[in-house]
């Protein structure tokens, strides 16, 4: 198993989220929506992340990723972020997340905006 945690954002697909635990269920992931950070803004979602070591899974491609590469520049930690497009094929996309879990490690991750290309 990799050494990578994650955070779901809390606009992440419940389904998404789901199906990656079943292909893992081991998995170390985090519900944002399960926590106080429940409605806050995407650089608190981030510094939160960051803090436990964790790579955020999310749909929001318009403010999530310009928020991480603020992070980037300004070299606060940022262990990665994961878009996955709000349409993107249920299955493709977790297999692609199943595949960074089992496989990454955090140098494939860090200080990274990573789109998967599962769009169809």
């Amino acid at each position: 198993m990799s050494t990578l945690r994650f955070a779901a954002d809390e606009n992440l697909n419940e389904r998404l989220l789901l199906g990656l635990l079943r292909r893992l269920p081991s998995l170390d992931i985090l519900r944002v929506r399960s926590t106080p950070l429940a409605g806050c803004t995407d650089e608190k979602v981030l510094a939160w992340a960051a803090a436990g070591g964790r790579v955020v899974i999310t749909h929001d491609e318009r403010t999530m990723p310009p928020a991480a590469w603020e992070r980037v520049s300004r070299g606060l930690e940022m262990p990665g972020l994961v878009v996955v497009p709000g349409d993107a094929r249920s299955r493709a996309a977790v297999e692609q997340l199943t595949l960074l879990a089992a496989a990454g490690g955090p140098e494939d991750t860090r200080d990274r905006v990573l789109f998967l290309p599962t769009r169809g």
